[in-house]
């Protein structure tokens, strides 16, 4: 069930000023006071009013609550197209507990899933509450299979390399706010927040957050 943010009217502004591409995935732009910019926002800044400007409306937010109880807020883009790369968009949403808590009471659906996690439908009457959720971090998954030559290429040499097994490595670029996670048969990924929040990506890689 998709969750749409604004009204009609507004929706069709938001398609007619959203850009089909822009820049690409490894086009970092770090920003003088430490934060950084991608994909024509900035992690720990930018909201999910901006990020509807850039991707567009279509987007899915929803709440996922972990067998401990934690809830977490995303949203989900189905198909991104950041530099002609295309792939799926993920939007981790930071909201106070309160908000969450409200959320998570007047939700219409719950849908409890392979993981464990539950998901949660936000309410209608909620939706407009998102729209100025700071976006935390960004998982971009692509379609196509990256490999360590390309990473190289685009990327440049990791500041550090952390192997999980004969299927799984981790490239952490800290300085500007980036993990990546190769998979020799899986979906690669891209994970972007402000540099100084990198130890939430790290640890949530780890599973020691949610």
């Amino acid at each position: 069930m998709k969750s749409y943010l604004w009204p009609a009217a507004f929706l069709l502004l938001l398609v007619a000023c959203a850009p089909d591409r822009g820049a690409p995935p490894w086009e970092i732009e770090r920003l003088p006071d430490g934060a950084t910019r991608v994909f024509e926002l900035v992690p720990g800044r930018s909201t999910l009013a901006d990020a509807a400007l850039r991707f567009g409306p279509s987007v899915e937010v929803a709440l996922f609550e972990s067998p401990d109880g934690s809830v977490v807020a995303e949203a989900y883009y189905r198909k991104a197209s950041p530099g002609g790369l295309t792939g799926r968009l993920v939007l981790s949403l930071q909201l106070d507990d309160a908000v969450l808590a409200a959320l998570k009471d007047d939700s219409p659906e719950r849908k409890r899933l392979r993981t464990g996690n539950v998901r949660l439908e936000i309410a209608a009457e909620d939706a407009g509450r998102m729209r100025d959720a700071v976006v935390r971090g960004m998982t971009f998954v692509p379609t196509a299979d990256l490999d360590e030559e390309i990473v190289l290429a685009r990327f440049g040499e990791p500041e550090e390399r952390v192997t999980i097994d004969h299927n799984t490595a981790h490239w952490f670029y800290r300085s500007r706010g980036l993990a990546i996670v190769l998979e020799r048969s899986g979906k690669d990924l891209l994970q972007y927040v402000h540099p100084d929040d990198f130890e939430w990506v790290r640890q949530g890689l780890e599973g020691k957050n949610p």
